[in-house]
């Protein structure tokens, strides 16, 4: 599981290359590409929970009702704000990685812009 407080999903490793595309909208790839990543992350919850569940059956530490009417502490209410906030940005990368592209080709842009107006001979563009 990545640390909340360290996972940077624009510093996250980046495959080379395009992204292998299966509609014609690739609007639809990139939800499909956020569905897989909330898959990757549902599945490997449910098998964590599963494991938490069966080993507190298996030493009667506590039971499902304890869980259903469990209140968290201010300090364990933030850590899982933390945890839900990286989740949002891991399962979202396909979206957010696209956006920060797209921001930094505008701010190039605008930058060509204005050092083709300042080289300009008036100065004015």
């Amino acid at each position: 599981m990545s640390d909340p407080k360290t996972y940077d999903p624009m510093r996250a490793r980046v495959p080379k290359g395009e992204r292998p595309t299966f509609f014609d909208d690739p609007s639809i790839d990139r939800l499909w590409w956020v569905t897989l990543a909330l898959l990757g992350e549902v599945t490997t919850l449910r098998d964590r929970l599963d494991a938490h569940e069966r080993l507190a059956a298996r030493h009667g530490l506590f039971t499902a009702a304890d869980v259903d009417t469990f209140e968290a502490t201010e300090d364990e209410a933030a850590a899982r704000a933390a945890e839900r906030q990286a989740l949002v940005e891991r399962t979202l990368r396909a979206i957010t990685i696209e956006v920060e592209a797209a921001r930094r080709a505008g701010a190039e842009g605008q930058r060509r812009v204005q050092e083709d107006e300042d080289a300009s001979p008036s100065g004015a563009g």
